[in-house]
């Protein structure tokens, strides 16, 4: 879905999606999109017994997004 919607921007923008990626990912501390299989692994553990007794937890899988300043990103027209 974000592929689909950062190319969508990338035509718009008459840029390239390689560089509008680049541009999307700078500000993140990780400099990279999630992959599913991360995603899946965190939803994984918290189904499994492993996370038992977690309640009433946000558990955050960002890539650091949520500390810094994503306000910046390559999204405005």
């Amino acid at each position: 879905m974000t592929e689909r919607a950062i190319g969508d921007i990338a035509k718009i923008k008459h840029s390239n999606f390689e560089d509008l990626m680049a541009e999307v990912v700078r500000p993140y501390p990780l400099r990279r999109m999630a992959r599913p299989g991360e995603i899946a692994a965190v939803i994984a553990f918290l189904g499994s017994d492993d996370a038992s007794f977690m309640t009433g937890s946000v558990v955050t899988a960002d890539g650091g997004g949520s500390i810094v300043d994503i306000g910046t990103l390559a999204f405005p027209m």
